[in-house]
């Protein structure tokens, strides 16, 4: 995992008791639209 996206997930964790996943894709997802399509959602969820 990039290390900006474990201290995002760490500072999430401390700050609102959540845990979250942090997905990493090899072709990338540049735009919301891409990311909706990567993980099976709608753009505005993004």
């Amino acid at each position: 995992m990039h290390e900006r996206a474990a201290e995002f997930a760490d500072r999430a964790r401390n700050r609102y008791d959540v845990d979250i996943d942090v997905l990493e894709f090899d072709a990338g997802t540049k735009t919301a639209a891409a990311a909706a399509d990567a993980v099976g959602c709608d753009a505005a969820a993004i």
